[in-house]
């Protein structure tokens, strides 16, 4: 499981809250050693020494690519091929391909990875019916580790695709798991505490469920007070084309059927600090001085044994640091709303 757990300062207590967590959605990796490593190279061309103290080390990059050729080695087949599940129309291609590049250096090109969408596993993949390990069809290798990256929320996928994801998720190879509940992690009679605290750095969340009661009285709480909330589908993935704030959020829940509202939470809005900086962004004017926005994301990694209960491999390292505009309550790198970042740590 390689995941990415994004975090906002909050402005009235100046603490960092946990905002979601993405598994599939986990992007960024391969930009963020890059842009911390380009940063630190204009503040020395600036005059400005950054140590690694001020810059912190970045690597999620090589951390993902390590999960994924430990992964490949517990599969425990040497011919075994390492997928990469990517989009038809790939859009960050670039970044994943520097991951791409850092598995293949571990294993020093004796892994050979392949990249398919879901439509083309529907013709290059077959399922072993004896042992249900996942093949290729041309030669019959077997496929180890599928690396899955594809958002399918908010999509239309096709029978073939969504047949082709089944075969995958009944295959033996090993797929990037979904993250579960906090107390399931931490279930033993003396860990409550800790579930607890856990809980403490989340921004505050609410849940629709099925009664209708409290579903209504979240409906008035947030129709009465839009600005402090975030409307957020419960998909991973989703970004601006779904996530609804201010007075979209009143005209959103009045237009959701009942079954259509459980497919969505309500978030606190948090208040993050402002600073000043200069956004310089492809194909779009460069901003200076202009107010500004932080998230950051860390990064990590586990490979466990379900049938054991055995942690095999856990690392946390790496982060990836977004800016956006102040004025934006999306920070998109695509739409230019905001900006790949790098933090520069400073003493409170």
């Amino acid at each position: 499981m390689i995941i990415k757990t994004l975090k906002a300062t909050n402005e009235k207590e100046y603490e960092l809250k946990q905002i979601e967590v993405n598994g599939c959605a986990a992007g960024g990796a391969g930009f963020s050693t890059h842009i911390t490593n380009l940063h630190r190279r204009m503040l020395k061309k600036a005059g400005i020494y950054a140590s690694r103290h001020d810059v912190p080390d970045n690597r999620p990059a090589r951390m993902t690519a390590e999960a994924l050729y430990e992964a490949w080695k517990q599969f425990g087949n040497n011919n075994a091929v390492l997928l990469f599940l990517v989009n038809k129309i790939d859009l960050v291609q670039f970044d994943r391909r520097l991951i791409q590049y850092e598995f293949e250096r571990l294993s020093r090109d004796k892994v050979d990875v392949v990249r398919l969408s879901l439509a083309e596993c529907s013709e290059k993949l077959k399922l072993d019916p004896v042992d249900f390990s996942l093949r290729l069809v041309d030669d019959g290798r077997a496929i180890a580790v599928v690396f899955n990256q594809v958002l399918m929320l908010g999509s239309s996928p096709t029978q073939m695709e969504l047949a082709a994801r089944l075969m995958i998720e009944r295959s033996t190879a090993i797929v990037l798991a979904r993250p579960g509940m906090v107390e399931r992690f931490f279930s033993g009679p003396n860990e409550a505490h800790m579930a607890a605290q856990i809980r403490e750095t989340f921004a505050g969340l609410w849940g629709f469920e099925a009664d209708q009661t409290k579903n209504n009285e979240l409906i008035q709480m947030a129709i009465k007070n839009p600005e402090r909330f975030v409307l957020k589908p419960i998909g991973e993935g989703c970004g601006a084309h779904f996530n609804y704030f201010d007075d979209d959020i009143p005209k959103k829940l009045v237009e959701l059927s009942p079954t259509e509202l459980t497919e969505f939470i309500l978030m606190e809005k948090l208040k993050p600090k402002v600073y000043k900086n200069h956004l310089v962004r492809a194909l779009r004017p460069t901003l200076f001085n202009t107010e500004v926005t932080p998230e950051l994301g860390i990064y990590g990694s586990l490979i466990g044994d379900m049938t054991t209960g055995q942690i095999l491999y856990n690392k946390q390292e790496g982060y990836t640091f977004k800016t956006k505009l102040a004025t934006e309550n999306e920070g998109g790198i695509c739409s230019g709303t905001g900006v790949v970042d790098a933090p520069f740590l400073v003493d409170n």
